[in-house]
């Protein structure tokens, strides 16, 4: 996935798995993002005034005890980020 829109900060909620970026060469507009091994529900992924953020929709921070839910405690996904 592409992402042209400018982006000043990114918010990524994982329960577990990765987090990747990775620079590269040389300016150019846009920011590339890939999301693989996906477990558990899919991820939201959205772009709003200049903050990228990419988590699960019912990640703990949005309820104090929901962590402990086996169901929430089950995610895993590795997201890799491309940045000039």
């Amino acid at each position: 996935l592409r992402i042209e829109d400018p982006v000043r900060t990114v918010r990524v909620g994982l329960m577990g798995g990765e987090v990747n970026v990775v620079g590269r060469p040389g300016p150019g507009a846009g920011i590339g993002l890939q999301v693989a091994e996906v477990d558990g529900p899919p991820l939201d992924v959205s772009s709003a005034d200049g903050v990228l953020t990419v988590e699960y929709p019912d990640v703990p921070w949005r309820g104090p005890l929901k962590w402990l839910s086996s169901r929430v405690r089950e995610r895993h996904a590795v997201v890799s980020l491309v940045v000039p």
